[in-house]
C-alpha cells in the first residue's frame, strides 16, 4: 500500500514537471502509470482511490486524450466496485447486529466477519469500526474474551486512523 501511494506521488511530481516544462507530450506516460496505479490497486483494500479519482475528475476538466479518457473509465470503474462492495458490507454488518439482537452471537459473528472483508477499503473506515465493534460485542457474549478484546482494538486503532486524517472519531 504504501509502495502504490509513493508511485502516486511520483506519478503527480511527473505530472507537474510536465506541465510546468510546457511538455504536454509526456502526459500520456503519466496517465498510463496512473492506470496501472489503478490496476495495482484493486488488491488493495485501504489505497485511497477516492482521492486519485478527485484528481482524474478535476484533471478532467482540463485534459483530452484517449489515455487520459482510458484512465478515467478504469477509475470510474473501480469506485464504483468499491462502492458496491462498501453497501454489501454495510448490509451484512446490520445483519450481524440484528443476529447479535436476536441472540445469536455465533451468527453475528459470522455476518460481522463477512462485512469486515468488504469495508476494508479506505471510504468506509467508519463502517468497518462499527463492524468490528459488533464483532467484539458477539465474542463476548460467547465467552472470547480475547478476541473480543483484539476486535474493539482494531476499532479504536481505525477511529484513531479516522481522527488523524479526518479530524473526526
Amino acid at each position: 500500500n504504501n509502495a502504490l501511494q509513493a508511485r502516486t506521488s511520483l506519478a503527480l511530481i511527473k505530472f507537474a514537471q510536465s506541465i510546468q516544462c510546457s511538455a504536454t507530450g509526456q502526459l500520456d506516460d503519466v496517465w498510463a502509470e496512473f492506470s496501472k496505479i489503478v490496476d495495482d490497486s484493486t488488491a488493495l483494500g485501504t489505497y485511497p482511490v477516492e482521492r486519485l479519482s478527485d484528481l482524474v475528475h478535476e484533471f478532467g476538466q482540463h485534459i483530452d486524450s484517449p489515455v487520459f479518457d482510458a484512465l478515467y473509465d478504469k477509475v470510474v470503474e473501480v469506485v464504483r466496485q468499491r462502492r458496491s462492495e462498501g453497501e454489501a458490507g454495510a448490509a451484512y454488518s446490520e445483519r450481524g447486529a440484528q443476529k447479535l439482537r436476536q441472540g445469536k452471537p455465533y451468527d453475528a459473528i459470522q455476518w460481522f466477519g463477512r462485512a469486515e472483508e468488504l469495508l476494508v477499503k479506505e471510504e468506509y473506515r467508519a463502517e468497518l469500526a462499527s463492524a468490528l465493534v459488533g464483532s467484539s460485542f458477539a465474542y463476548e457474549r460467547v465467552g472470547l474474551l480475547w478476541a473480543a478484546r483484539n476486535k474493539v482494538l482494531v476499532a479504536v486503532e481505525r477511529n484513531l486512523a479516522i481522527f488523524l486524517n479526518d479530524g473526526k472519531v
